[in-house]
């Protein structure tokens, strides 16, 4: 947000995918994606021998419950999968210095017991003053959640002029 508006560019949102990322332990192309994705997780996963290499296995869940239940391979890839999203965010915050750092997403919302990883290795790697990290209250909906801030920010700013807006066509007045 910029201004307390939802900043939507001409030619539509940016990436994060493309951000430098490295882990030996997730591999992937050095960029941001291909490192910390389910899909790297997975692979990572199957690699280690943490889960079995069956498509048809909801393999995801099976390594956080893996991990939960005290799987020392699977908490080694989710804690290194929170360091190098922590990393990442201390990037963006040392670029951008916004007011307030709110992260979303499946990695920190299906493994909260990583945050401790992420805030580490963001601190770590931030240059600014230190700053709370704070894990969107939407949970595993905030995609769904930020569809409905746009879709109403019309709605919000100028709610007079929304209403004679929808009123004016179908011929019906304020």
């Amino acid at each position: 947000m910029i201004g307390g508006r939802v900043h939507s560019p001409a030619t539509g949102p940016g990436t994060i995918a493309a951000l430098p990322a490295h882990s030996e332990l997730l591999g992937g192309s050095g960029r941001l994606e291909s490192t910390v994705s389910d899909e790297a997780v997975l692979a990572a996963a199957r690699r280690l021998r943490v889960i079995r290499a069956d498509p048809a296995q909801p393999a995801l869940a099976t390594v956080l419950r893996a991990a939960r239940a005290g799987a020392v391979p699977a908490r080694e890839l989710l804690a290194e999968r929170a360091r190098v999203l922590g990393s990442a965010v201390a990037l963006l915050r040392d670029m951008l210095n916004p007011d307030d750092l709110v992260v979303g997403g499946q990695a920190f919302t299906e493994y909260p017991e990583g945050m401790a990883d992420v805030e580490a290795a963001y601190a770590k790697s931030s240059t600014l003053p230190p700053r709370d990290i704070r894990v969107t209250a939407f949970g595993n909906r905030v995609q769904e959640a930020g569809a409905g801030v746009v879709s109403l920010g019309g709605l919000y700013a100028d709610p007079i002029g929304a209403m004679r807006r929808v009123f004016g066509r179908v011929g019906v007045s304020a």
